[in-house]
């Protein structure tokens, strides 16, 4: 049985150039080293890409995985693609030695227990599904046991929360394929809507940040009758009959979401974790894929592995620093349906056919708390295709305050390209404030003295800005017009100094003062209020047209 790949799959195996790069690719990779990472958003076949290898390869495969539905859901898989007999290394099912079988698929636990079974040179080569957890020790033991084994990773989201790399684990990176850019191929949907909804729940007092966050007093906070019901109102008025994907804090909220669901919709939710007995959540799982239920509320159970196309509704209720978990979540929207995409020659063709099809288009929800103290995902940072920079994410709130109608991933662009601006004006003052050679008295040079500055001096003090610095301050509301150069420079000192420290810009200081109120010295708390502000104001005048 063959297997049809697409272009860009083609590349990860054999190496090549898609639109967005140059890559070595997996065949060439694995001939000079024992190990590689491909990396390729959720929903781009990556299933695909290691059954082809799998069956390139002359000695028998081991496939790994960390959880029983996505062992299962593998060995489903392989075996349609391949048309091969696999067996199953899984609690009481255990894998088989004989040739018979192409390899086995394995749950990592049961593997690293079952390991004296198996021969060192058992396959010839091992796959590590999600293989951003491929570095822990139980993975390290199995790596190890085989050791002629080649290892090949694939993950969507090769950004590990504790910020540990992957080299330890993988040698060369031999393909990359980003969110945005496979959404700009038109093989995965974007979001139409990336809906940020502020509620009343206040993680200002909880320990630590971002993603070091006290899960324990997050779990307080928004498991509370009030939040919950914040969370039901607004997922219910957007959802309509939309399949849907709830992510929340713990079992206790997601049970109560599931609860409050049921009493506007009787029957249409149901609650599943890993405390879940497995066939149970199975059953529960499949039977949502066949439409008996349409809201799935899940703790960390859908954010790996987990594929249904028809899902159109994302909603986010447990808040994350982690910009992997969020690209995790939010890849369970991004996946066309079946038979949507291929067999379309270009991109717009591809986003012809989704736009045509029966799911055009798909929507996340985000629910937020009113601080701004943790260093919370913003739903556009996730089509960024990588975690953006602190001045990156400054800038993507300007672009957002402007008010402008943009697509998320336009909004990235604009703000990469205005943090870039800033940083080579960062650097053009550093220069110029630079000490240079003085000239002496006969016209000779001599190195400035201690205390001694050229701006001081005048040598380097008078520079003029120039029109695209002047143009930078009149878009910040300076009042430029008529003023001297004297005035002009003490302008650009203390724009420069706004980005520096931190302090939010002249122009959104002023915007938050149009609502009389006063401004927050920080620029991402300025940035939060306006947020706030402006949806209170939107709030009104639908109130008003009403």
């Amino acid at each position: 049985m063959s297997i049809s790949l697409r272009d860009f799959q083609h590349v990860c195996i054999n190496g090549g150039r898609t639109a967005w790069r140059d890559n070595i690719g997996i065949v060439p990779a694995l001939r000079e080293s024992r190990s590689c990472l491909a990396v390729s958003p959720t929903g781009t076949g990556k299933t695909e890409i290691f059954c082809a290898i799998s069956r390139m390869a002359q000695k028998r495969v081991l496939i790994l995985a960390d959880r029983v539905e996505l062992v299962e859901q593998t060995h489903a898989r392989v075996e349609r693609a391949t048309g091969l007999q696999w067996s199953m290394e899984m609690g009481d099912r255990h894998g088989s030695r004989s040739n018979w079988f192409k390899g086995t698929v394995g749950c990592v636990p049961s593997v690293r227990k079952r390991l004296g079974k198996y021969r060192s040179d058992e396959f010839g080569l091992i796959v590590v599904d999600e293989a951003d957890l491929g570095i822990a020790d139980s993975y390290r033991d199995i790596y190890d046991h085989f050791k002629e084994a080649k290892v090949l990773g694939v993950t969507a989201t090769p950004n590990r929360r504790d910020k540990v790399s992957l080299e330890g684990a993988f040698e060369t990176l031999a393909f990359e394929y980003r969110l945005p850019e496979a959404i700009e191929d038109g093989w995965l949907i974007e979001p139409t809507q990336l809906v940020r909804v502020w509620t009343e729940v206040n993680l200002a007092d909880v320990r630590g940040k971002g993603e070091s966050m006290n899960q324990g007093q997050v779990s307080k906070r928004v498991g509370t009758d009030k939040a919950v019901l914040e969370l039901v109102g607004e997922t219910l008025r957007i959802a309509d009959s939309r399949p849907t994907i709830i992510f929340a804090q713990d079992i206790a909220q997601a049970e109560a979401i599931a609860d409050k669901i049921n009493d506007h919709r009787d029957g249409s939710a149901f609650a599943a974790s890993c405390k879940t007995e497995d066939r149970k959540r199975s059953a529960m799982i499949a039977e949502w894929k066949r439409g008996g239920f349409q809201f799935f509320v899940n703790v960390n159970i859908a954010t790996r592995g987990l594929d249904h196309p028809p899902c159109s509704l994302v909603v986010n209720g447990a808040p994350t620093g982690s910009w992997p978990r969020f690209m995790q979540r939010m890849g369970r929207g991004t996946r066309p349906l079946a038979g949507t995409v291929d067999g379309h020659a270009g991109p717009e063709a591809r986003k012809a056919a989704i736009a045509a099809s029966g799911k055009p288009d798909f929507v996340f929800l985000d629910f937020t708390d009113v601080s701004d103290r943790h260093d919370l995902v913003h739903p556009d940072e996730a089509l960024a295709g990588e975690p953006l920079s602190e001045r990156d994410r400054r800038c993507l709130a300007e672009v957002r305050r402007e008010g402008r109608l943009m697509t998320a991933r336009e909004a990235i662009a604009k703000a990469k390209r205005m943090a870039k601006e800033q940083e080579e004006e960062i650097e053009r003052i550093k220069e110029a404030s630079r000490p240079k050679l003085l000239v002496t008295t006969r016209g000779q040079y001599r190195a400035p003295q201690r205390g001694e500055n050229p701006v001081q001096l005048g040598e380097r003090g008078n520079f003029s800005l120039t029109p695209k610095q002047i143009a930078r301050l009149t878009q910040q509301k300076y009042p430029v017009d008529g003023a001297g150069d004297h005035e002009l420079r003490g302008f650009w000192k203390d724009y420069v100094h706004r980005i520096k420290s931190g302090r939010p810009s002249r122009a959104m200081e002023n915007f938050v003062k149009s609502f009389g109120v006063p401004c927050p010295e920080s620029r991402n708390a300025a940035a939060s209020l306006l947020d706030r502000l402006i949806a209170q104001r939107r709030a009104r005048n639908v109130e008003d047209r009403r």
